[in-house]
């Protein structure tokens, strides 16, 4: 559940935000509706965030103050933060982010859309694995991460991609069952390199280039190719995943193995 922390320093009335943050986990608890995550704000990097953008002491500084009071309320919750992606290239803003608030923090939520306003077919055949825009895996990002927050002293915090997706499509870019094979690799490639969470984003979206890269059409509520991937790869959850050799690789076919009980 998100809570919004930048109307009350954007109006100059931070502790009515915080009163009102704290007023929400009482009508959950309450309304016996149990939330154990608690995201603060939303990519208050960008220009066009709440209030405008944040620097990192600015965030920080929020997140200390809301995540402090509302673990004051209930100490078992789980608190989720939101920094831009590209963790090797931003490495020394999450330095400085850690050093200010990572006692607060238990998961960082980086977004990724693969190919922003790019995204062709031919682009995704050209390398396997598909790479975000540095030029590294998914698989590998996840992995720095990892490492990255280990050396900051903050081992135990976890990464989430609570939105993920092709880039933005223009018209004919793609076709949906091209899109659904792109998303599949992003899906499989977060499966391979143990991301925590991640939340596919958007659910479905407004026009005929938006539609292309949703989950299903705003117009009839039908399902697009990418249903038909979820429900496949859904089947994976709770499996385990094996090491694997394929004996005659296709070097554009990323492979993932997984084994259940049975």
């Amino acid at each position: 559940l998100g809570i919004n922390m930048s109307s009350g320093r954007r109006w100059n009335r931070l502790e009515d935000g915080v009163k009102e943050a704290l007023e929400l986990m009482k009508y959950c608890k309450k309304k016996k509706f149990v939330v154990k995550y608690w995201y603060l704000d939303n990519e208050p990097y960008q220009p066009d965030s709440n209030g405008g953008s944040k620097t990192i002491e600015e965030y920080a500084g929020l997140v200390n103050l809301f995540a402090t009071r509302m673990k004051e309320f209930d100490p078992e919750i789980k608190i989720i933060v939101n920094w831009n992606s590209a963790f090797q290239k931003r490495r020394t803003e999450y330095q400085k982010l850690l050093s200010i608030a990572g006692a607060n923090i238990d998961i960082i939520d980086a977004h990724w859309y693969w190919s922003w306003n790019k995204p062709t077919f031919e682009k995704w055949l050209a390398k396997t694995p598909m790479e975000v825009w540095t030029g590294d895996s998914y698989m590998t990002e996840i992995a720095y991460f990892r490492q990255m927050v280990k050396d900051f002293g903050y081992p135990y915090i976890k990464l989430a991609s609570l939105e993920w997706n092709v880039g933005p499509i223009k018209e004919k870019q793609l076709t949906p069952h091209q899109c659904a094979m792109i998303q599949s690799e992003m899906l499989m490639q977060f499966m391979a390199g143990g991301l925590d969470m991640a939340t596919f984003w958007p659910l479905e979206s407004a026009g005929d280039a938006g539609t292309i890269r949703s989950f299903v059409k705003r117009s009839d509520r039908s399902a697009q190719p990418a249903f038909q991937i979820f429900k496949f790869l859904g089947k994976i959850q709770g499996c385990s995943l094996v090491k694997n050799e394929v004996i005659k690789p296709n070097a554009n076919v990323f492979t993932l193995v997984a084994v259940d009980e049975k």
